[in-house]
């Protein structure tokens, strides 16, 4: 499925009707734009489609700019130094020993730009990276059309405690049916915060419900169109004790009657958002954060997951039921830290495709539905023949759609 959808096409071309070759044109156009841009493709072959990418890079000299090789960045998860982690989580690296440190170091405040990643220190200046030190980047590239299966938000300004299911809590509640279970304190878990004005579902680490998952309402999505579930966090009251890990689970609608977690295309690592920080929210331990993950991997790439039945992944099933974990797990239990959960966002991507890279996607596809461009990839005669280099795509895209792609191309060093 492309990006651009056909009746795109047909108002491009000033026709009623798509033309009969539209979604082959506009599948064709997508996939030359990304090999100009020299986008690197996700586990299903898609490039121009949002999705996440792990690199490890090592300057060979210090920079305050590391350089990606996957595509322009549209999103950073983490930026990983030093790293080794609770084996629990999946995202240590080749560290099999019992001396495990319960934490990394991280870019405090990432950034992007292009096909560069940068950050700064708690203190504001410039992160510099270190020569031969290795970073672990996880960032993300590519576009989405912006559609939203599912979005629930929660706010109320009323003070009253009275906490109605279908109108407040959206019937969202825990993996174990408790619905607005208490901690240890007496705060609400799942329902209004008793000392503010200022209500949502409250999430507190380390409360005495059986099961800590917040469970979404029953689901009919498409995973391989609807691959991202982003949620916005405010923390309200830190934890001393650990950082609480996001983990998002879900059910599909093969037959299975458990969650699996999210897992990326080398098997049983987990590819999500490392920790949520107290200090990656903010300096004081309060503000908002934004956590995105990428379900679009595909866990079928080992062979445990192959001979599972059904095969545990995200796409290609019809996911039923989402859950949603701030901790499972790890050698320090951050038991007490309070976070405001504002919304969450079931959707086709994050970022949205820009009109430039639109037009030329569509002024590609134009020139393929009435010939022009070569829109040849390989060719045979007799007993010789050749497939084409991806920089040939050029050929097929236009003079005028090549230089609205341009300032989306990685520079050259």
């Amino acid at each position: 499925m492309s990006i651009v959808r056909t009746d795109e096409l047909a108002a491009h071309l000033g026709v009623s009707s798509p033309p009969v070759r539209a979604q082959g044109a506009l599948d064709a156009a997508e996939a030359f734009v990304a090999a100009y841009l020299s986008m690197r493709m996700d586990a299903r072959g898609d490039a121009l489609q949002e999705h996440t990418i792990v690199e490890r890079i090592s300057p060979v000299r210090d920079r305050t700019t590391l350089e990606v090789r996957g595509g322009p960045v549209t999103g950073i998860e983490s930026i990983v130094y030093d790293l080794t982690g609770y084996r629990e989580t999946g995202d240590e690296l080749d560290d099999d020993s019992a001396t495990e440190t319960p934490t990394f170091e991280y870019v405090f405040d990432p950034d992007f730009k292009g096909w560069t990643v940068t950050g700064r220190n708690d203190d504001g200046t410039d992160f510099v990276f270190k020569r031969h030190q290795t970073y672990r980047v996880t960032y993300r590239t590519g576009w989405c059309a912006g559609r939203a299966a599912y979005t629930w938000q929660w706010f109320r300004d009323s003070s009253s405690d009275t906490w109605n299911n279908a109108t407040d809590r959206l019937d969202w509640g825990f993996v174990d049916g408790a619905a607005t279970s208490t901690n240890s304190s007496g705060g609400y878990l799942l329902g209004p915060q008793p000392t503010s004005s200022v209500e949502g579902i409250h999430y507190e680490t380390g409360g005495s419900v059986t099961d800590e998952r917040l469970l979404s309402p029953a689901l009919s999505l498409d995973g391989g169109a609807f691959r991202f579930v982003t949620t916005q966090l405010r923390l309200i009251r830190a934890s001393s004790s650990g950082y609480p890990i996001y983990r998002v689970a879900w059910k599909d609608g093969d037959g299975r009657t458990v969650f699996s977690p999210k897992k990326d295309s080398r098997g049983a690592r987990n590819g999500l958002p490392d920790r949520v920080r107290a200090s990656a929210v903010n300096a004081d331990h309060s503000g908002y954060t934004t956590l995105v993950a990428d379900m679009g991997f595909d866990p079928a790439s080992d062979i445990d997951s192959q001979v599972q039945d059904p095969v545990r992944s995200w796409i290609e099933q019809t996911i039923t039921a989402i859950s949603i974990d701030l901790w499972s797990g790890g050698a320090a239990d951050p038991n007490g830290a309070l976070y405001l959960l504002d919304w969450v966002r079931i959707s086709d991507g994050t970022a949205v495709l820009p009109q430039s890279v639109r037009l030329a996607i569509l002024e590609t596809a134009r020139a393929l539905t009435a010939g022009g461009g070569s829109g040849v990839l390989a060719e045979k005669i007799g007993d010789y023949s050749r497939t084409m280099a991806p920089g040939e795509a050029s050929m097929a895209i236009p003079p005028a759609a090549r230089s609205l792609l341009d300032p989306y191309r990685r520079a050259s060093w």
